[in-house]
């Protein structure tokens, strides 16, 4: 087993590249050449609010990974509002319509009960619980899965000094597209989410990879990935309130088009709602509007992380 110890993302990025240079093998997979790891590794972030890869060589998509993840909150499975995103998501379908392994879908749908809305019940009713098991692998619907079956398969959740640890069991993690890339962003704000809707701190969070792996086409990353990070954005909280929860969820459901037109809560306001109208103009080849854009929101990661994106795709096309 190996460790990474890291208080967020950005360090743990390094490290983990680190291990695969160090102990990598290299093996055929279904996908192409894999260097993977021989023993499963553990990633222990010690501030997983620190979520947000600034590396510029990895250019990681922070409009995608917010969105996304607030698409998983609303419970969806269906492509249409990702693939606005990240087109490449429609190659994971089997259909062109859904997304099989959606975990949000499975979050709060999929097995009958929302999880999320039990989880905070449990957590709130008995905070020494260690009965605070998420599930998201299906074993009915997921052994005839052709494209989709889901990498993470469940989280356990455990408060201890009135902060929410979170450990997440991954079969097959993509360090670069898959650990240090939405995975972080999705399962810290899942985290996040459930703590603040308990009334609790946000605990270190455990992401254990049974089998971690880079491709071929990332290999070159391997030699090329370290980029010191000075210090880190403040981070705008979800929401201040426990009871805030219910309004966070249907700020969701909305953004994907399910419900009211105007948002209820500050993060939607301040992050979210620049963050669409920035996309858009970028969407509209108007990336110097898309900037602009940002200035109404608060100094922060997501403004750090989408301005610097920006200015990347600004300076690639004036060097056309």
């Amino acid at each position: 087993m190996y460790v990474v110890l890291a208080k967020g993302v950005n360090e743990a990025y390094d490290t983990g590249l680190d291990f695969l240079v160090d102990f990598g093998g290299c093996e055929d997979s279904r996908n192409g050449r894999v260097k993977v790891l021989p023993e499963p590794l553990t990633t222990r972030y010690a501030n997983p609010l620190q979520r947000v890869l600034f590396n510029e060589k990895r250019d990681a998509n922070p409009f995608f990974h917010l969105f996304e993840a607030l698409w998983m909150l609303a419970g969806c499975n269906n492509l249409h509002f990702l693939t606005r995103y990240n087109k490449r998501m429609a190659e994971f379908s089997d259909d062109n319509k859904i997304l099989s392994g959606a975990y949000g879908y499975r979050w709060r749908k999929r097995f009958g009960f929302d999880q999320l809305e039990y989880l905070v019940n449990l957590l709130r009713g008995e905070p020494t619980t260690r009965r605070a098991v998420l599930q998201m692998y299906d074993c009915e619907v997921d052994r005839y899965a052709e494209k989709d079956m889901p990498c993470n398969t469940s989280c356990m959740f455990r408060i201890r000094n009135n902060a929410l640890e979170m450990t997440v069991i991954c079969r097959s993690n993509d360090a670069v597209w898959g650990a240090y890339g939405a995975n972080i962003v999705h399962f810290s704000i899942l985290q996040e989410f459930i703590a603040r809707a308990v009334g609790v701190e946000v605990g270190p969070m455990y992401q254990v990879s049974n089998n971690f792996h880079i491709y071929e086409r990332h290999w070159h990353l391997l030699t090329d990935n370290r980029e010191f990070i000075s210090g880190y954005p403040s981070v705008e909280p979800l929401f201040d309130h426990p009871n805030s929860y219910t309004l966070f969820l249907e700020d969701c459901e909305s953004l994907v088009g399910f419900g009211k037109a105007k948002f209820q809560t500050k993060f939607f306001d301040r992050i979210v709602a620049p963050a669409l109208i920035a996309h858009r103009h970028y969407r509209h080849g108007e990336i110097d509007d898309a900037c602009d854009t940002l200035n109404f929101m608060p100094s922060c990661d997501w403004e750090v992380a989408m301005r610097l994106w920006l200015n990347r795709r600004n300076q690639k096309e004036n060097s056309l």
